[in-house]
């Protein structure tokens, strides 16, 4: 986390005059603390290394459970294989040497180095060692931490879990827990631990960069403090955010696994730091946090003005939103969040039709609740400079649908047969059948719905269902494609 010229990587230049305040360090207890004026952070040397206290000062807030850390905790998990063997996993707690180092620097920084030896796969002892750099700021609320893995040269790492923030858990009953992911256009989870499994195996599991467009994720105990997990990788690696319920108790879990990469002298690496910031405020607060970062890399440092031929669509919209309810309610919401954010909105609305539930696809007009509604909706948005884009599913119907009536329809789908499809209980979402997109009656079909969700007003079509590693491929020789 230093770069050229003695200028560290998150801003801290090393030497000049003695800061106001400074980072510190203490044992007590087997504890080992790091401090600043906005956060507290604790390993346990007794528990290897395990995070068992993670505090945001100015809201006196603590988000880890000490006692369920110690008794299951484990900072980092790796998964090795020896001699081509089969994968296994090895965690801190299972290691048989432990020590630490705290480096105080000029700046007011503090390095705290925790070091682990006495690796075993399966019965195997395994020589090396793994390592974790951890780097207090004098002042802010994030801490950065990079492992690297020396070992045998035999030995390989095929997947890295580090940091592992477990334990989680709000003290006060009272307090509403608060989980947000960057999964999709956002999701903010209310009482997350009601919606884990128990048994630490299942969870959410968010793929970046595919899934995500953040590597970013919150837990915040009520509006007044949040510890997020980010990932400071400029380069966008592979990876996958994980939340999970810890093994023993009802406890959540945070941590990032990744596909490590090996240097040139044999040490095998996430690749990039990982960051722990404790935030007194709400995920808005943790987001500008990870903003400050986000907007100092290549793809963002250049701006708008140094990037060429940018569509106007990118060009004249600041924020992308996604949208699904009916025309009398997207209204106040893109309004409200317009005054929010204060730039131009770009909306995907999806359902907008109002047809999830009736297996109508693709009978999407009228709309539901009215041509006149839609049609104001539709103005209001566009007289607020608010550029809406309509989504439908461009590669399914409702074989319970008007359309499916056609003669051409069932002939049309990338299977035969789909015209069996029993009719759902009431309440249960309809089944929809992929259709083949080289028949002319489906060609004919989007064409039509597109050019009427123009007419009424959209500044765009979307259309959702049309590639995918889940949609099956047509295998009927009779659309005259290859087969």
């Amino acid at each position: 986390m230093t770069g050229g010229n003695g200028q560290r990587k998150d801003g801290v230049t090393r030497g000049g005059t003695a800061p106001a305040q400074r980072a510190g360090f203490r044992e007590e207890s087997g504890r080992l603390v790091v401090a600043n004026a906005f956060l507290s952070m604790a390993f346990s040397a007794l528990a290897g290394g395990a995070i068992v206290s993670l505090s945001d000062r100015r809201s006196r807030s603590e988000f880890v459970n000490a006692e369920d850390a110690v008794t299951e905790g484990s900072l980092w998990r790796l998964q090795l294989s020896a001699r081509g063997g089969p994968p296994v996993w090895v965690t801190s707690r299972s290691c048989t040497g432990f020590s630490h180092t705290a480096t105080p620097e000029a700046d007011g920084s503090l390095w705290l180095r925790l070091k682990w030896s006495g690796l075993r796969v399966g019965a195997e002892p395994v020589d090396g060692e793994v390592v974790t750099d951890w780097l207090v700021p004098a002042r802010g609320v994030t801490v950065l931490g990079e492992l690297s893995a020396r070992l045998a040269g035999h030995v390989t790492v095929t997947a890295i879990e580090f940091p592992c923030l477990g334990a989680l858990g709000a003290t006060d009953l009272r307090v509403e827990e608060k989980l947000v992911l960057p999964l999709g256009g956002g999701v903010l989870v209310s009482e997350p631990r009601g919606l884990l499994p128990p048994g630490g195996d299942e969870g959410w599991e968010i793929r970046y960069p595919s899934e995500s467009s953040l590597q970013l994720m919150c837990c915040s105990w009520g509006d007044d403090a949040t510890l997020a997990l980010s990932c400071r990788d400029a380069a966008a690696a592979d990876k996958r955010l994980l939340v999970k319920s810890m093994a023993r108790s009802n406890r959540m879990q945070m941590s990032v696994m990744t596909r490590p990469v090996r240097d040139r002298d044999g040490v095998w690496r996430p690749g990039f730091p990982l960051a722990v910031s404790l935030v007194s405020g709400d995920w808005v607060d943790a987001a500008k946090e990870y903003r400050a970062w986000a907007i100092e890399q290549p793809w963002c440092a250049r701006g708008r003005g140094g990037m060429r031929n940018l569509p106007p669509l990118v060009e004249g919209h600041g924020l992308w939103v996604s949208f699904w309810g009916g025309p009398r309610a997207v209204g106040a919401v893109t309004h409200d969040l317009h005054r929010l954010v204060a730039t131009p909105l770009k909306v995907d609305w999806r359902c907008w039709h109002g047809c999830v539930r009736e297996g109508a696809y693709p009978d999407y007009f009228p709309p539901r609740e009215g041509t006149e509604v839609f049609a104001q909706a539709m103005q209001q948005l566009a007289e607020a400079g608010m550029l809406t884009q309509l989504g439908f599913d461009g590669g399914r119907i409702s074989p319970h649908s008007e359309a499916w009536r056609s003669e051409e329809a069932a002939a049309s789908a990338i299977e035969s047969g789909a015209a069996d499809t029993p009719e759902p209980a009431d309440g249960e979402i309809h089944p929809l059948v992929p259709m083949c997109f080289l028949t002319d009656y489906w060609r004919e079909q989007v064409s039509e719905i597109a050019a009427r969700t123009l007419a009424l007003g959209a500044g765009g079509v979307y259309l959702e269902g049309v590639i995918g590693s889940a949609r099956p491929a047509c295998r009927r020789p009779e659309h005259g494609h290859e087969v």
